[in-house]
């Protein structure tokens, strides 16, 4: 079962994904909402769906009507070292002020994540990693040296390689 507490504080009981869609009350894209299920699917036991100040909230709750505790799972992740010019694509999904060429490489980097690893949209991002490399994770989408971060996926493909 999932329950949506909404930006008013008010709780909905949601019987599938449709029924969370129907109820939320912020604008929440059809990218965001993938990721929330690929997210939950895994194992994520809460999601929040952010728009400006205001957050509706999804939890999931355990067999037999209990809500879920800290999260219990075995989730495989890898981390990556990816360009910092790329982090407005893959966690904003926005391509707005890329050229052709950055376009390019991100469409071959996301058609290797997803075929490799299952998802091409990150967890998470340390931006305390930052720093100039030659030598990263996307040089073989044509990337050259820049500033990059370690960028955390998971993996939600069946017999994919534990990543890094």
């Amino acid at each position: 079962m999932l329950y949506l507490t909404q930006n008013n504080g008010r709780t909905v009981e949601c019987n599938g994904w449709d029924d969370v869609k129907k109820n939320l009350s912020v604008y929440v894209s059809p990218n965001e909402l993938l990721q929330a299920q690929s997210m939950i699917k895994a194992g994520c036991d809460q999601w929040n769906f952010v728009y400006g100040f205001c957050v509706d909230t999804l939890t999931v709750s355990a067999p037999g009507g209990k809500k879920c505790g800290p999260i219990k799972t075995n989730m495989r992740t890898v981390t990556l070292t990816l360009p910092q010019h790329w982090m407005a694509a893959l966690i904003n999904l926005d391509l707005s002020g890329y050229d052709d060429d950055d376009i390019d490489q991100l469409e071959l980097f996301t058609h290797y994540m997803r075929k490799t690893y299952g998802t091409a949209i990150p967890l998470d991002y340390d931006p305390e990693s930052g720093n100039f490399m030659t030598w990263h994770d996307a040089r073989e989408f044509g990337v050259l040296a820049c500033d990059v971060y370690e960028v955390t996926f998971p993996i939600t493909k069946q017999g994919a390689a534990d990543g890094v």
